[in-house]
C-alpha cells in the first residue's frame, strides 16, 4: 500500500513538473512575443500607447538644386524631420545646379524603388519629359516651388517674377523715403541678377522693374550664379570699388543678399553712411530676419525680403501636400502666397 502510494505521489509530482514546464515555456513565449510587439510599436510610433505611423516604410526622394544654399539646406532638413515623424524616410540629393544631373537623379530614383519624389527643379521645363516617364511607372511626383508639367501635383507659393516685383516695390518704398528729391538717373542701384535657371531669370527680370517704378534709378546689372555666395560678395566689392556712390542693392535671392550685406557692413567697405544704403532680397531664413531687425538701427543694411513664409510655414504647406499620399492617396497641390518682410513686420 505504501509502495502504491509512493508511486502515485511520484507520478503526480512528475505530472506537475511537466505541467509547470509547459506553463513556463508557454508564458515565456507569450511574454517574448508581447515584449517584441511592444518594442516594435515603440520604435514605429514613439510609444507603446500610440498607433504605428501611417507612412511607415514609405521611401521618398528629394532632389534640390543645391545644398550650397543655406535656405535650401534649412528647408530640406525641416521637411525631412516632418516626414520622419510620419514614419517615412527621405533621401536628399543635390543637383548642383545641373538640370542633366537632376534628370539622371530622377531616373535613378525610379529604378531604386522610391514611392514618391519631391523635385525642387533646376529647370522645370527641362524635367517635364523625365517626370512624365516616372509618373507612368506609378511613382508620384511633387514639383516643389515651381510646377513641373506631368507631375502629380505642385507646391508653389508665388511665381518668381512676382516675387521679384515685390522686392522692387520694397526697394522703391525705401528709395522714396531715403532720397525723396532725387533727380532722374541720380541714384545708382546694383542689381545682382542671375541667369542660372529660367526661374532665376524671371526673378531677375522682376527686381529690375524698379527702373520702371522710379526714374531716379541708374541701374548697374551684374549676372552671377545665384547659389554662389562668394561670387555675390566679390561682385559687391568690385561694383563698390568702381562705383562707391551706389546706394542700393537688389539681390536675386537670400544667399546673394546676405553675402552683399556682409561686405557692405565690413571694415573694407567704402560705404560710410549705412543709413543711406539698403539691400533687399527674396527668400527668408533666420539669418535674414536677424539682419532685417538689425537694420532698424543701421547695424545691417539688409532691410527687407520677400518670403514664401517661414520655414515652419513652408513645411506645414509641404505636409498638406504629402499627407494624403502618406495616408494612401495622392499628393495634392498646395498654393500659398508670398509676403514682404521689413523691420516693422518683425517688430
Amino acid at each position: 500500500m505504501k509502495k502504491k502510494l509512493l508511486c502515485s505521489v511520484l507520478a503526480l509530482v512528475m505530472v506537475l513538473a511537466l505541467l509547470a514546464g509547459c506553463g513556463s515555456t508557454s508564458t515565456g513565449s507569450a511574454g517574448q512575443t508581447s515584449t517584441d510587439s511592444g518594442s516594435s510599436t515603440t520604435a514605429a510610433s514613439g510609444g507603446s500607447d500610440s498607433a504605428p505611423a501611417a507612412g511607415a516604410g514609405k521611401k521618398i526622394a528629394f532632389s534640390v538644386p543645391s545644398l550650397g544654399n543655406d535656405f535650401m539646406v534649412a528647408v530640406s532638413g525641416a521637411m525631412q524631420a516632418a516626414l520622419e515623424e510620419r514614419g517615412c524616410t527621405l533621401q536628399i540629393d543635390s543637383a548642383d545646379g545641373d538640370v542633366t544631373k537632376q534628370s539622371d537623379q530622377i531616373e535613378n530614383y525610379a529604378s531604386m524603388g522610391f514611392d514618391a519624389l519631391v523635385i525642387w527643379p533646376v529647370n522645370a521645363q527641362g524635367l517635364s519629359s523625365v517626370v512624365k516617364r516616372v509618373e507612368e511607372q506609378g511613382i508620384q511626383v511633387l514639383g516643389f516651388t515651381n510646377p513641373i508639367e506631368g507631375a502629380t501635383a505642385s507646391m508653389v507659393s508665388a511665381d518668381d517674377y512676382g516675387m521679384g516685383v515685390s522686392e522692387a516695390e520694397m526697394a522703391n518704398d525705401w528709395l522714396k523715403t531715403a532720397y525723396p528729391d532725387a533727380a532722374d538717373g541720380s541714384v545708382k542701384v546694383l542689381f545682382i541678377a542671375s541667369n542660372a535657371t529660367p526661374e532665376a531669370v524671371q526673378r531677375s527680370d522682376g527686381i529690375q522693374t524698379l527702373t520702371e517704378m522710379n526714374p531716379a534709378v541708374s541701374p548697374l546689372v551684374e549676372i552671377i550664379d545665384w547659389n554662389d555666395s562668394n561670387a555675390a560678395r566679390n561682385t559687391t566689392e568690385n561694383a563698390l570699388l568702381v562705383n562707391p556712390d551706389i546706394k542700393l542693392i537688389c539681390a536675386v535671392n537670400g544667399t546673394s543678399a546676405v553675402a552683399a550685406n556682409s561686405y557692405v557692413m565690413s571694415a573694407a567697405s567704402p560705404v560710410d553712411d549705412k543709413a543711406g544704403f539698403a539691400v533687399f532680397a527674396v527668400d527668408d531664413t533666420q539669418e535674414i530676419d536677424d539682419n532685417i531687425r538689425a537694420s532698424a538701427n543701421n547695424e545691417s543694411c539688409l532691410r527687407g525680403t520677400v518670403s514664401m513664409g517661414s520655414i515652419a510655414d513652408t513645411v506645414n504647406d509641404f505636409m498638406k501636400a504629402m499627407n494624403p499620399f502618406i495616408d494612401g492617396g495622392k499628393i495634392e497641390t498646395v498654393n500659398g502666397s508670398a509676403f514682404k518682410i521689413t523691420p516693422e513686420s518683425l517688430s
